[in-house]
Order: structure tokens, then sequence, then C-alpha cells
């Protein structure tokens, strides 16, 4: 009952949490709930860029309860493993943490199974590894085994489902208010491998693994390229402006609506390599001379997307925006000196100590998120000593996060007229729009052959 309680609180401080560091509402960047079994047993299968807080993420997707299988070295100590075992973590021994400790894993599977007839949610990283890249991973074997394992413990009467799960990540990952869209695909049933499991475990165990893999690809961004990276990156920023621009039916401003934008262009890039490899190239040529030409003047795509489209500068609203920075000046500050400390301290602490770029927005998320509550706590503490007053001291707490956000608006607002203004500085913008109008023609011209 308590260990319900903590995990629901735990749940509604970090989805406030994750909801903010990444921008968009949860409500547009979460596609397929309804793919999502409510009466059966379920294991989730994810992919894994962004060490934890990958598990946050699709834990605080779904109301469901879920458990979670981690590397067994994350629970060091007596400490360390009562309190993860106690937020629903379960161990899992890999090789890398002794040959000795494998035969541990008996007692993990025996867990999982004794879970999942209870009808509970169970997170995997099928990967079984950690990278922050764009594309998937050959699957381990481990979530077939388990889930094939489990059927056969009940005699195949569990209607196991597994999820498949893509979490879409912009191009950089750990970035506060980079984008994020969350995509539960179809369930596939473990009880339509029972005839071949029972004939060939060995056989059945590829399959469904396989078929997971597949699964878990449609609902993910793949670059299969790596060197196509930089490209895939880049070419993000201009296509979305341009495509939603002149589509006949404009698509909102989302990490979903970019996600299907950056689907179309892969696509796009997938048959210029097959069938234009000189075009391909001199893309790729143009789209780095472009994108080295803004970082030369300290522009964006957007910012110089407003000065060229005039409906795309109307509906930047200047000067409304303008107006409000004026008069809310007072709000903007109230905001930045009673949030400016829990937004960098964090920041700076996952700067200082991770080592590789996966943790980064993990550690800057979860300190992030307990350091505001504190320091908003420490503040509206000192304000009731100060004022004595219960309307000053409500009225504090409730001012306090949404100037903190309106703050962060301002900011933005000020980087995209510093951006204009840099933009109407430029000594000879043609080139840069030239360099623009070549990428857009030429991806354009794939879209027309490749719709013939």
């Amino acid at each position: 009952m308590f260990s319900n309680l903590f995990y629901y609180l735990l749940w509604v401080i970090l989805r406030l949490g994750t909801g903010f560091f990444y921008r968009d509402t949860w409500r547009k960047q979460i596609v397929g709930l309804d793919n999502i079994p409510t009466d059966k047993p379920i294991i989730f299968c994810v992919n894994h860029p962004n060490a934890f807080l990958d598990a946050i993420i699709v834990a605080s997707s779904t109301r469901k309860r879920v458990r979670f299988l981690v590397r067994s070295d994350v629970m060091r100590n007596p400490f360390q493993r009562a309190f993860l075992s106690f937020i629903g973590l379960i161990p899992i021994y890999r090789m890398q943490e002794g040959i000795e400790n494998l035969g541990k894993n008996d007692e993990t599977f025996s867990e999982c199974h004794k879970l999942l007839k209870q009808h509970k949610a169970i997170i995997i990283f099928s990967e079984g590894l950690c990278i922050q890249e764009r594309r998937l991973r050959k699957l381990k074997k481990g979530t077939a085994r388990i889930a094939l394992g489990a059927e056969e413990a009940f005699d195949f009467n569990l209607d196991l489902q597994l999820v498949p799960v893509g979490i879409n990540y912009a191009a950089h990952a750990w970035k506060f208010r980079s984008r994020l869209s969350v995509h539960f695909g179809k369930p596939i049933a473990v009880k339509d491998y029972q005839d071949v499991y029972q004939s060939e475990k060995a056989k059945a165990i590829n399959q469904l693994t396989k078929d997971v893999e597949q699964a878990m690809a449609a609902e993910i961004l793949v670059i299969s390229n790596k060197e196509d990276d930089l490209l895939v990156e880049q070419l993000e920023h201009v296509v979305f402006n341009d495509w939603n621009q002149n589509a006949q039916q404009p698509v909102a401003s989302t990490a979903l609506a970019r996600h299907e934008r950056s689907q179309e262009l892969l696509r796009l890039l997938e048959y210029a390599r097959a069938n234009d490899p000189q075009g391909f190239s001199e893309l790729r040529e143009t789209t780095s001379e472009y994108s080295n030409l803004l970082r030369k003047h300290h522009v964006n795509d957007a910012s110089f997307f407003r000065s060229i489209d005039p409906d795309a500068k109307k509906r930047a609203l200047i000067f409304p925006k303008s107006i409000v920075l004026v008069l809310g000046f007072p709000l903007w500050m109230f905001g930045v000196i009673t949030n400016y400390i829990p937004y960098q301290v964090p920041y700076r602490i996952a700067q200082k100590i991770v080592r590789h770029i996966e943790w980064h927005a993990s550690v800057n998320v979860t300190i992030g998120v307990f350091f505001w509550l504190i320091w908003w706590l420490l503040q509206s503490l000192a304000v009731a000593l100060i004022f004595r007053n219960w309307f000053v001291l409500f009225g504090f707490m409730l001012l306090v996060p949404i100037a903190g956000v309106f703050a962060y608006w301002c900011w933005r607002q000020v980087r995209m007229l510093v951006g204009l203004r840099r933009v109407s500085r430029i000594k000879e913008p043609e080139r840069l729009s030239q360099r623009r109008q070549q990428i857009l023609m030429r991806l354009q011209v794939w879209r027309k052959n490749k719709t013939v």
C-alpha cells in the first residue's frame, strides 16, 4: 500500500519534471496509449538512448504501475537494493557483473513470472545497452526468453502481451526543452508462438526477438547510416518550417508533427541515396555550407525563415510579444530571481559529474525536480516567517512556478528578437537564401519523383 502511494507520488513529480524539461504538452507527445491492454500482463519493450530517464518517461506516460529490469550493478549496497526494489526495480545479472552471478537470474525470472501472473507490467530495454543514437540496435534475446518462459511456466495461459515502445528524442536528447515523443505500438501476443516454442525453443526465441525488433523499429526514427546523423539534424530545421508552411493542412508545431516530418525526410534520403547518389552528395555539401553560414552569423534557420517569409513573420507576433515583454517585465524578473538557481545548479552538477552523454539529462532532470521543490519550499518558508500572512504565502507559492514558466517564455522571445536583428544585419543574405532554396528544391524534386 505504502509502496504504491510512494510510487504514484514520484509518478506525479517526475511526470511534471520531464514534461517541463522536454518541449510540448504530454497530450501531444504520447501516441498509441490505446494499444496498451488494461486487463493483461504486459512487457514494454523499449529502446534505450537516455539512461534511466527512459524508464521515467515510459512509466509516467501510462497510469499503469510498472516494474523495471535494470543492471544489477546499480544495486551496489544493501540500502540501494532495498530502496530500488521498493520502487519496483528488479536486477538482471550480465556477464560483465561476473559469471558467478548469472545463476541469480533464475530468481529474477521467477519474480518476473510472479508479477506477470498478477497482470502487472514490466519495462525491459530490449537492446541491452544504452547509446544515445537515433537508431535501433540489434535486440538481445533476453526479452523473448523471459516472455516465453513466463508463458511456459503457466501453460501458455497468461495471455502475455509485448508492447513495442519507441522513445523519439530530437538530435540532442540531453538538452533542456528539446523535443520528445513516445510511441506505443500494437501489442504482440506471446501465446501465438506456443507451437513453435514447444517444438523448437531456439527458433521461437529468435522469431519473437525478430518480430519485436521490427515492431520497435516501426515506432522509432531510425537513421540507418551513422554518417547521416548530422545531415538529418541540419535538414530537420529547414524542412519542418517550409513543408509545414506549404502543406495543404499545416500541422501543429509539436514533437509528434516533427517526428512525422522527420520520417518523411528519412524516406526521401533513402530514396535519393539509391536513385540519385550524385544529387545526394551535392545536397550534403549544400546543407553543410548553409549550416556553416548560419553559424558564422550566429543565427538559426527559424530566424532566417521568419525574415524571408512574410507569413512566418506575421505568425511570430513580434509587436504584441514585445508589448508583453515590456509590461510583464516585473513578473519576468520575479521569475528569474526565484527560479534561476534551481535552473542552473542541476545543469552545472550534471556537467561536472557526468562522463557519458547518455546520463546527462537523467541526472539533470532528477536533481532538478527535487532541487526545485526544496528551493521552492525554503523560499516559501522565508516568506511565511517574514510576512506571517497566509494569503501572501499561498500567493507566493502559486506565483513562483507561474513566473518561472513566464520567465522562460520571455527568454525565448528575446532570443527570437535577437535572431531577427542579427539576420537583418547580414550584409549578403542572398547567399543564405540561395543555399536554402537549393536544399528545398532538390528535396521537392525527390518528393515528386518518389510519388510518380
